[in-house]
Formats: structure tokens, C-alpha cells, sequence
């Protein structure tokens, strides 16, 4: 293991091209081929890990080598082109090489498909199985002792009920929780993220912010256990960019099952209404339950649409988009620096079409999820004073004598209902402004922020939701009238494997 430790960092930062010793008849490229070269016939003579014994160097390989330089020595002149076409030659053979090595032998695509898998959230029956198995655990403080244990427990156990328990790979997987970071100054505590542990805090991640949900566990993360060479390609920096999507799918996760939970309990103060005799009093007698319910459904309506849009297109078009071309662009190519380059850009893509490094957009996704902790909230407090209403009339007092009057909220947790439903209807009407603005023609990252924007604005949903937040007060009001059709829990699954099957 040191060994294959010590390959690796020789790789990545023992050699480096010193600019002012390189003669001015070498141009730059050459010498960083020649750079390149001395480090893969290094790594190549001195194999380590599973391939440590093996001749990934053929001797005759090396003696064509030594053979074409002893050509360019003899010459009575330098020929800058004889010494470029050669020099090139020899990093091609080489590159060839590692891309054998780390493509074929050490199978890279199955390590990379696992990655997507676990990292980028691909298997998402387990991180579902996770989440709910870990609602007690997250739902509570984490226990600096314990915590990082309570949450790995929970994530081997979830990898049972799904397909990763047959992955061989899955074992190299394994999820950690760090203890938070001080507090931030107020202006960066939504988006900043925390520092990322060992491999991945190993670099700064610079310009990538990911919005916060829950401070107390937000600073989950993933560690990935590589062999050697995967580690040329997969570095701490990669990881660290890989950590910074993991924890923003995880996060995106978290808020869609808090979501869910709250229509769950909806549609049971809907049916304790209907059925029940306290209930059935309370909206005969005008209290302004029905009223309440209908508000919260629909800002609970509005928001879901946001929340499932953004992981369909987060999932869908740019993960799952983005990783068929990596798939081609490796297999057609023949040469490590292509794979290095083809891997460099799909990890950019990822981190540019999820808006990570784009800090309006962050900033404005972590006020949302914001707004809906704030009516998950309201939902629970709804539930309790029913709960206390259905109490009250078994024991033969007065239900509507409660602190909320039988409507379901408090006087005050009607204004907190009030007051979110206009923050939200705001940051909406930013969040559709922004992605929707004729200021990003010339930004790389517009034909995704307008690929996201059409999902949004289905059958023009957001055009007429921004012109009735300006005249009646926002999304998610009574005002707005029938909200859209949910697509079901299972639509992002069911997009995905409509892809892979066409």
C-alpha cells in the first residue's frame, strides 16, 4: 500500500517542468511531453498494488526508445521537427500503454459507473432505503462519538434491501459524517460548504458552493477506497469535486422526502377532517381549518414541483447525459491523456450544469429549502394541535378550545404560514427571473439553465406563475387556483430507465 501510495504521489507531484532550465529551441509541449514520458516509464517499471511483479514495459519497448534518441544524439545538427516527432512517438507508445493499464486492466468504466452509482446517487432505491432507515438518527442531534457510526450502520443496512448488496464494488464505499465547522459569517452560512475530510479535504474546492439544508448533518460524505493506478485519474481533487455533488444530491434527497412526509400527513388531516367528529366541527363551525389545509397543500403542491424538476434534471440531463459521452469518448479513445481529458470535462460539466459554481443560484436554492423546513414545520405543528384536538374530545373537553381554535394553526403559525408562502413566491420569481435572463446568451452555462427553465415552465406553468406572484402575492396562494399534476415519486426512476433502454 505505501508503495502504491508513493507511486502515486511521484505521479502527481514529485515532477514538474521547470520553465526557466528548458533550452529555447524546446517549445513548452515538448517538454511536457517529455515530462510526461519520464513519469509513465517510472510508473510503468515500478508497478504496485495487484500488478506489482507484472512487465507493463515490454524490454523491447525501451530499447526502440533508447534506439530512436540515440538517432536524434548522432545527428551533426538539432532538428527541432526530428526531435519533436520523435519525442511525441515515445509518448504516444507510453500513453497507449497506461491507457491499457488503467482502462482495460484495471477497469475503469465499472469503477466509474460505481461511482455514479454511489456518489451521483444513480442507485437511488438505496439512498431512499437510507434515508428512511436514518430518519430517527437525523431527526435527532448527532452524537459526536457516534454519529459517524449511526449513519454507516444505516447505510449498510439500506445497501441490503437494494441491488448493492450484490455490487462487489460497493464495499469500497463508505459514508462518514464530520463534526460542523464553527459558524460562518452570516452572508455565507446558507451556501458555503463544510470542509470536506480525509481524502477529499486534501484541496480546496475554489468558486464551488452547495446549498445547506440541515447544519447538523450536512457534512455527510462519501469515501471511495480506489487501487491502484485507478488513483491517476480519480485524485483527492476529483473526489473532493465528487463529495461537492454527492452532498447537493443528498441534501436534494433529504428535502424531497421531507416533502413527501409532509403530504403524508395532509392527506391524513384531509381525512381526519372528513371522518372525524371533531373534524367535521371544526368546519362546520367556520374555524378556518379547511382554509388552513388548502394553503399548506398548495405551497407544499408548489414547491414539490420545484423540488422533483430540479432532481429529474439534475439526474436525467446532466448526470446521466453527461456520462453516455464519457462512455464514448473513452471507448474510442486509445491514449491515457485522452481519458484524462474526456474524465476532467465530464467532471466540469457536472459541476458547471449543476450550478455549483454559479453562486446567485446556490444562494437562492438554499433559501428554498429553507421555506420548505419552514412548512414541513407549519405541517407538524397542524398535525400536533389536531392530534391534541382528537385528545381533548376523548376526554370530554372542549377540542376547539385548543391554542389553534380547531384551525389547525395558531394565530402566530398563521402569519409564519403567511410570511413563507411570500419569501417562497419571492425566491421563485428570482430563481425563474435568473434562469430565464436574456444576460446569459453569452455564458457557457446558459443552454442548461434554459434545459432546466423548460422543465419548469411546462405547458408555460412558471410564465403564468410569475405574473400572478406580481399581481396576487406569490406562488403557492389561494389565488393561484388548481396547482399542477405532481409526477409520482417514481417518475425519476422511470425517466432513467427510459434512457438507458433507448
Amino acid at each position: 500500500e505505501a508503495s502504491a501510495q508513493e507511486a502515486l504521489l511521484n505521479w502527481h507531484q514529485s515532477f514538474q517542468v521547470y520553465d526557466p532550465a528548458v533550452p529555447p529551441h524546446i517549445s513548452a509541449a515538448a517538454a511536457e511531453s517529455v515530462a510526461f514520458i519520464g513519469k509513465a516509464v517510472l510508473l510503468l517499471k515500478n508497478p504496485a498494488g495487484a500488478f506489482r511483479g507484472a512487465e507493463l514495459l515490454q524490454y523491447r519497448d525501451t530499447l526502440e526508445f533508447m534506439q530512436a534518441l540515440r538517432t536524434l544524439q548522432a545527428a551533426p545538427v538539432f532538428d527541432r521537427v526530428a526531435f519533436e516527432r520523435t519525442v511525441e512517438g515515445i509518448r504516444a507508445k507510453v500513453a497507449a500503454l497506461l491507457w491499457h493499464l488503467v482502462v482495460v486492466q484495471a477497469d475503469l468504466m465499472a469503477h466509474l459507473a460505481a461511482i455514479k452509482d454511489y456518489f451521483l446517487m444513480a442507485k437511488g432505491e438505496l439512498y431512499h432505503s437510507f434515508l428512511v432507515d436514518a430518519r430517527k438518527v437525523l431527526a435527532a442531534p448527532p452524537r459526536p462519538h457516534t454519529a459517524d457510526a449511526d449513519v454507516n450502520i444505516a447505510f449498510q443496512q439500506a445497501a441490503l434491501k437494494s441491488t448493492a448488496q450484490h455490487d462487489a464494488l460497493f464495499a469500497r464505499f463508505r459514508i462518514h459524517w464530520a463534526p460542523p465547522q464553527p459558524p460562518l459569517d452570516p452572508s455565507q452560512r446558507l451556501t458555503t460548504p463544510p470542509p470536506l475530510p480525509s481524502p477529499a479535504n486534501a484541496y480546496a474546492l475554489p468558486n464551488i458552493e452547495v446549498p445547506r439544508f440541515d447544519a447538523n448533518w450536512d457534512s455527510m460524505w462519501l469515501e471511495y477506497q480506489g487501487e491502484w493506478p485507478l488513483g491517476l485519474l480519480i485524485t483527492p481533487q476529483v473526489l473532493g469535486r465528487y463529495n461537492a455533488l454527492f452532498q447537493m444530491l443528498l441534501r436534494l434527497k433529504r428535502v424531497q422526502l421531507r416533502l413527501e412526509e409532509a403530504w403524508q400527513a395532509l392527506s391524513a388531516l384531509d381525512q381526519w377532517q372528513e371522518r372525524s367528529e371533531v373534524g367535521r366541527r371544526a368546519r362546520a363551525e367556520g374555524s378556518g381549518a379547511k382554509a388552513t389545509l388548502q394553503d399548506l397543500r398548495q405551497l407544499r403542491h408548489h414547491m414539490s414541483h420545484l423540488i422533483s424538476n430540479l432532481q429529474i434534471y439534475i439526474q436525467v440531463d446532466v448526470i446521466e447525459s453527461n456520462y453516455s459521452q464519457l462512455e464514448a469518448r473513452i471507448a474510442a479513445a486509445q491514449d491515457f491523456s485522452e481519458v484524462e481529458r474526456a474524465h476532467a470535462n465530464y467532471l466540469h460539466a457536472l459541476m458547471q450544469q449543476t450550478f455549483l459554481n454559479t453562486t446567485t443560484i446556490c444562494r437562492t436554492i438554499a433559501a428554498l429549502f429553507l421555506h420548505v423546513q419552514e412548512l414541513c414545520q407549519l405541517v407538524d405543528a397542524a398535525t400536533s394541535h389536531a392530534n391534541a384536538a382528537a385528545l381533548s374530545a376523548e376526554l370530554g373537553e372542549d377540542p376547539l378550545q385548543d391554542p389553534a381554535g380547531g384551525s389547525l394553526l395558531t394565530a402566530a403559525e398563521q402569519q409564519k404560514l403567511a410570511t413563507t408562502r411570500s419569501n417562497f413566491s419571492q425566491r421563485m420569481t428570482e430563481l425563474y427571473t435568473f434562469l430565464h435572463s436574456t444576460r446569459l446568451q453569452d455564458v457557457n452555462k446558459a443552454p442548461h439553465l434554459r434545459q432546466f427553465y423548460l422543465r419548469l415552465n411546462f405547458n408555460e406553468y412558471v410564465s403564468r406563475k410569475i405574473v400572478s406572484a406580481k399581481v396576487v402575492g406569490g406562488f403557492g396562494g389561494p389565488a393561484l387556483g388548481r396547482p399542477p399534476i405532481e409526477r409520482p415519486a417514481s417518475a425519476v426512476a422511470a425517466l432513467l430507465a427510459a434512457r438507458r433502454g433507448g
